[in-house]
């Protein structure tokens, strides 16, 4: 928790000084809490035109709204998915899940610590199950796996760097191009 970003709705303040450092927790943040309040309403209940609201449509909402993030820009999916999906919101904040070089670590060197809940059990469960009838195939397990980064990047790279055209000496085809 030291050194990193808090998540949307909490704010890092000074719990206790050992020596030299200064200890920190998350504290709730008035201005930004409401806004995660918000966003679980919306997955569960929708905005009373509608049913419960995916990530997509809260995103749009918030938008639409001029309901900014923390650092004042657009929301976008995968941020509301993560507040949807974090168990801080529930009380139990955890860090130290990844090594430098962005692995998972075993669970067991998963730190968690409780926080003040922003979101009530009852809600957060309903909206997790919300989230897993929308799309049965995430599922936990399967958001740990880690995978390789832009597999499609390996996969259709038409050549590397030193076998490019220019790098050999010779002009770039545009042969069998449309000139539109």
């Amino acid at each position: 928790m030291n050194g990193s970003l808090p998540p949307i709705g909490y704010r890092v303040v000074a719990a206790e000084r050992r020596g030299a450092k200064v200890k920190k927790k998350l504290e709730t943040d008035p201005l930004h809490a409401e806004t995660v309040r918000l966003i679980y309403r919306l997955a569960l209940d929708g905005d009373g035109t509608s049913g419960p609201m995916g990530a997509k449509n809260i995103t749009a909402r918030l938008n639409q709204r001029r309901i900014f993030t923390r650092d004042g820009g657009r929301w976008d999916i995968g941020r509301v998915h993560r507040i949807l999906s974090r168990a801080t919101y529930i009380g139990r904040h955890e860090f130290n899940k990844r090594s430098k070089s962005k692995e998972l670590k075993p669970v067991s060197e998963v730190i968690a610590v409780a926080v003040p809940p922003l979101i009530d059990q009852a809600t957060f469960h309903a909206v997790q199950a919300h989230l897993r009838a929308r799309n049965p195939r995430v599922t936990p397990a399967r958001r740990q796996r880690p995978h390789p980064p832009y597999p499609y990047l390996l996969l259709h790279r038409p050549w590397r760097r030193n076998d490019a055209p220019h790098r050999l000496g010779r002009a770039l085809s545009l042969a069998g191009h449309d000139r539109r």
